[in-house]
Formats: structure tokens, sequence, C-alpha cells
């Protein structure tokens, strides 16, 4: 924290009745200490526990482990506040119920063990002074709130350094015993857990070794995994009411950071079965058979993750949420269609962020019987000219492939995709015009109805040039008149410059299609850059050499690659009556130039 906390001294003199009332000394400052080190941090912590009368040492060890009002000093001060810092840890665990406030310490009994103070004097002292041992349990756990204020604080900030991560674990280790102590209802101590990951997760120091501490140490343990879920669900909740928009972001990477780093639920490996970090006293494990249920953690996860998304989400996690939303998330949901909601607002946005978040919409429309008729003209509004050139085109024709797979898909609406993607290829690179014919291949493939769009017969009183009826600026598919027209496109593309897509459209002929389908795979992976370096390492031999001497004359650093399909004496030819597509040339006119062979008129 940035002040120091206000702490009150025991009385030095007399009986626990006494101290506990006595009066309040002047507080000495951190300067006037006297040149603190590690021997004498380990004296006073020895007192500490030795006897109650020195109960005032807490507020020493305070003062040097509260580093955030100290200057620095030389080297040691990093070790000697860390010594301080593990010396009040062994005095407040010395204390049972040191983390309760008076009232329930007084009603559940939990006095002071270890530290020369028996039941027995503790009931004579109540029964002469009945407020006494009140008092001094009110004192005890001010420390306490004090000494958990400095380790926050040092989670928070991330400094110094050296401190954060066995705090951290201090902090871990004060909530387990907490949860041990006796009481008649128990419950797992989630207030002290949600301080603790509140410190962890905001503000914007970076804490790698904080997170690694707490995600390798603690989260294994299937109560902590569990309210650790609620917990950042509260925050993230609290957070999306009243945090702007900037600290909603940096809160998002923290979060995500931990949920990412969840293999999705994670109930317990055996029913009934938890593996507890914090487990109540006494062998009494009731209040832990929830946390043996798969249903348990699932209500959790599903709240957590609903919370975190209504936080504003950097473009960076929003794409690493949407593209794990499918495997990693949507699968231990309690109800995923509570996720049409984000999954909406994500296609609204346009882009990139629309084809990921269809994904999610078909699964749920798929394997959880949602209804969303709009789906299909969203897809559809998704295919243009720039489809081609994003990053995540491939993913993108490999999801609308499995979106128009089924064959309950209505006709025109089949009919609607061929026709618009064939208008696409007509301005697409040639990577794109590849994978758009495979595309309109296996969609008459799994249709035959909409063969009729290869080539349609026109009656006698058509007349001989007709407009094509095709609306493209039509974003309703069931209205763009699409099974009217004819795929007139693929015909042109057999005039394409380059030869691997000129020869394509053949494969549209009614004969092929009774093939197999085309695999849409590698075909979406190739870029035309991925085409220019396949061109250039071709080697060919002219046919004339071939002809005698086979591959005689070849030099063994050359190799030459044949194309998958073809016959290599075929390929030869071809290469020898057709140029290579992309050729890069040397001089803007080269010595014998194309000019040369003009015949000018």
């Amino acid at each position: 924290s940035s002040a120091s906390p206000r702490r009150r001294k025991a009385g030095a003199t007399g009986s626990t009745a006494e101290r506990a009332s006595g009066a309040k000394p002047k507080r000495r400052r951190v300067d006037q200490v006297q040149a603190p080190n590690v021997d004498h941090i380990a004296e006073l912590e020895e007192r500490a526990l030795s006897d109650p009368k020195n109960a005032n040492d807490i507020i020493e060890l305070l003062e040097l482990c509260d580093v955030s009002n100290r200057e620095a000093a030389d080297g040691e001060t990093d070790e000697e506040g860390l010594k301080a810092i593990y010396a009040l840890h062994a005095v407040f665990l010395a204390h049972r119920g040191f983390d309760m406030p008076p009232k329930a310490a007084k009603k559940h009994r939990t006095g002071l063990v270890g530290v020369g103070v028996d039941d027995d004097e503790d009931e004579v002292a109540s029964a002469s002074a009945p407020n006494a041992k009140t008092k001094y349990r009110h004192w005890i756990h001010e420390q306490y709130l004090d000494y958990v204020a400095v380790l926050l604080d040092v989670l928070s900030t991330n400094e110094p350094e050296l401190y954060a991560v066995p705090c951290l674990k201090i902090l871990m280790d004060l909530l387990a015993n907490s949860a041990a102590v006796p009481v008649p209802k128990w419950k797992f101590p989630s207030s002290l857990l949600q301080r603790i990951l509140t410190a962890i997760v905001a503000g914007e120091a970076e804490k790698p070794e904080l997170f690694e501490c707490f995600l390798g140490g603690y989260v294994q343990f299937d109560d902590v995994r569990r309210h650790t879920y609620k917990v950042l669900a509260s925050i993230c909740t609290q957070a999306a009411a009243s945090s702007s928009p900037d600290d909603q972001r940096t809160l998002a990477y923290n979060v995500y950071n931990i949920l990412q780093s969840f293999e999705g639920c994670s109930p317990p490996a055996e029913e009934g079965k938890p593996a507890l970090f914090a487990a109540p006293s006494e062998g009494d494990l009731a209040p832990t058979h929830a946390l043996g249920k798969a249903a348990t953690y699932k209500r959790s996860y599903s709240q957590c993750w609903l919370a975190f998304l209504k936080l504003q989400l950097p473009s960076e996690i929003f794409k690493n949420v949407l593209l794990r939303m499918c495997e990693d998330i949507m699968p231990y949901m309690y109800d995923p269609k509570l996720l049409i909601d984000f999954l909406r607002d994500s296609y609204d946005l346009g882009g990139v962020v629309s084809i990921l978040a269809l994904e999610g919409v078909f699964t749920l429309m798929q394997e959880h019987n949602l209804d969303y008729p709009l789906f299909y003209g969203k897809l559809y509004a998704l295919f243009e000219p720039s489809i081609f050139h994003v990053k995540y085109r491939s993913r993108f024709f490999r999801l609308a492939d499995k979106f128009l797979r089924s064959t309950y898909i209505p006709g025109y609406l089949v009919a609607a995709f061929a026709k618009r993607l064939s208008r696409l290829a007509l301005t697409a690179p040639p990577a794109g015009c590849m994978v758009a014919i495979r595309f309109v291949y296996n969609l008459l493939k799994r249709h035959p109805t909409c063969k009729v769009l290869i080539h349609r017969e026109w009656d006698e009183t058509t007349p001989a040039v007709r407009a094509d009826p095709f609306d493209p600026n039509e974003a309703d598919p069931a209205k763009c008149h699409a099974f009217e027209s004819s795929l007139w496109e693929t015909q042109a593309l057999l005039h394409h410059y380059y030869p691997d897509v000129a020869k394509l459209p053949a494969v549209l002929s009614t004969p092929a299609l009774r093939k197999g389908e085309m695999d849409m795979r590698r075909a979406a992976q190739r870029t035309y850059v991925s085409l220019y370096t396949a061109e250039r390492s071709w080697v060919y031999l002219p046919p004339d050499e071939d002809e005698d001497k086979g591959d005689a004359d070849v030099d063994d650093n050359l190799v030459i690659d044949k194309p998958r399909g073809l016959k290599e004496r075929a390929a030869k030819a071809a290469a020898a009556a057709t140029p290579l597509a992309f050729v890069r040339p040397d001089t803007l006119i080269s010595g014998t130039s194309m000019f040369d062979q003009w015949e000018l008129a």
C-alpha cells in the first residue's frame, strides 16, 4: 500500500489482560531503528514466539518488512526485509485464529497456541477481565491485517521483485492454515484468495514469475482451481462495470494468462475425491464433496469465461479466444448457447474476426441445436475479393467447405455460393482461382441439382445475347437469382495466363464430376509467392536431347521435379512449347527483344 498501516503496540508489562488494555506508546520511525541485521531479526522472532510479553516485537518486524516506507540501504536491505517477512510468517502461524475477527475468535474459542499461554490461564483472565482477551486478540488481528497488506502490496507492484514469489507462497500458506482452523460451519477462505488474485492481475507491471509460481504450484488442487474461477469471475464483473477501457484491457491480459493455462474445466481425476490444498481439520470433508463433481467445475468455468468476455478485450486476445473457442472453451461450458451474444457481436466487427466467430456459431448450431437462420446469409456476405488476401484465408475456406458440406442445404443456396465464388475468381490471384474452382467443384459434387449451372440450354425464344440474371450486389443469397444463371466465369478461366489455372475448369465437365471430391486443404495454403517459387525450381530438358540420350547429359546437380499426375515426357514437351508463367527478366528490354519478332504493318 502507498501509506504504511497504522499500528498500535501492546503493553510491555503486566498480565495478559493488562497488556491488552495498556497505553499506546509513541510509534518509532523506521529510520530510528538501530541498524537491523539478520541476527537481530532472528532474535525478535524468537522473543515473539517464546513469550507474549514480547508481542511488541511484532511491530518492529512489521517496520522492517514494510519496504515501501524504507530508504534503500546497502546490499543487505533485501535480505533483511525478506528475513523479517519470514519471521512474521512463523509468528502468526503460532497464533491459531489469527485471521478471524475478534467476535469470531471468541465465538469459536480460538486462543493462542505455542506462546506461553494455556487454556486455563485464558479462562482465568477472561473471568477477571472479560474484555482483555478480546482486546488482545483484536490487536493481534490488526497486526495480521497489516502484515497481509504489506505482502499484497508487493504482489501488486512486483517491487521489490525479489520479494514477489516468497510473498505469494507465504500468502497461500496462510490461506491453507486459515482453512485448517476448526469451526462449526467450514467454508473455503475465498476472501483471501480474491485479494491475492486481485493483486496479481491488477496493474500494468509484468509478473511472469508470479504467474508461473501460482499456475505451477497451486492450480493443480481442485479447490484452488474451482475457487479461482469464481474469484476471477467476480473481479471481471466488477471491472466491466466500473473500470475504464484501458484498465479493462490491462486486466484482460493478466486474467487471460491464467485462463489459457487451465486445461479445460479439469474436473477431479476420480469422482468424489478432489485434491485439496486448503482442507478443513479433523477429517471433516463434508463441505468439500461438491468439489468432486464435474458439474460444479462447469458452472464455475462458465461463469468465469462469460464474465471475462464482457471486458474490453485487446485485439490479440480477442482473436486468440475465438481461435480456441470450439476446441478449448466451448466443450467445458455448462450451457454453451450462452456464448451466442458474444459470437454475434464478434461477427458484426467484420474482417477476420467475423470468419473466426462463424465457426463458434456453426458449432452451436450443429452440436447444441441452436436455431440461427441468419447464419448462411452472414457467411455469404464474407465472400468478397479481399478474402483471397487475408491472413486466415486457409482457415476460412476450410470452414466454409465444412459449413456447406451438408446435403440438406437448399439448392438455391448452394448455387448462390458457387456463382459468387466463380465471379470472384475472375479477379482473384492464381492461387485464389485454384481454390475457387475446387470449391465450386465440391459444391456441385455434393448437390447434383446444381449441375445445371455448368451448361444451361436456352429455348428458341431466348435471345442470342442475354444478360446474366445474377445480381452480385444482392446481400441475400435467396434473392440473387444465382440458380437462373450459369457458371460462364469458369469457361473464361480456360484462357487464364497461368497454365495450372487454365486446365482446372475442365474438371467441371459432367463426366469428371463422377470422381471424388477435390482436396481443399493444400490449395488453400498456396500463395503467389509459393507458386512463383515452385515454378522457378523446375528444370526441364529439351525434347530432342531427351529423345536419344535420356537423362545422360543432365548435370547431377540439377533436379527434375515432375508434376504429379503427368508423365515426365509430357511435362518436358509442354515445357518446351509453353514458357513458364513467371520469369524474372534481367533487364527491362533484353538483347533479343520480343519486339524484334513483330511484323510491323
